[in-house]
């Protein structure tokens, strides 16, 4: 079952890469196509490991933004998978922004399709 959770995680990245790849090939770039497989396995461990030290970190100025700043988090991890893969390239903060809130949507459509958001306690 955990397994399944994280093929269908990183499907989810995946495909928002390749989506945002496409859609805006100015913001994210790949010297192959083949590189979005391994940048979307950085991306997803790079979220599970360094993104919740960050948000723990981080948790005084999302309560004071109101959660905007956890989108900037979002960015920076997007960034740092960039960096951690020669061939992936992000064109600076605002397009990993841009390119961050729109693999969070798409990665949250695959997640649900596959109904793996949490459950709401009724």
């Amino acid at each position: 079952m955990v397994l399944r959770r994280w093929i269908i995680r990183w499907a989810g990245y995946l495909l928002g890469l390749l989506v945002v790849a496409n859609v805006a090939p100015e913001v994210v770039r790949f010297a192959e196509p083949s590189l979005a497989v391994p940048a979307a396995l950085i991306m997803m461990v790079v979220d599970v490991t360094l993104k919740p030290v960050l948000y723990l970190i981080a948790l005084p100025f999302s309560l004071i933004t109101m959660g905007i700043f956890s989108l900037c988090i979002n960015a920076w991890m997007l960034m740092l998978s960039a960096g951690l893969l020669p061939g992936f390239e992000i064109s600076g903060f605002w397009g990993a922004l841009l390119a961050s809130l729109f693999i969070l949507l798409i990665s949250r459509i695959v997640r649900s399709l596959f109904r793996l958001e949490k459950k709401e306690i009724s």
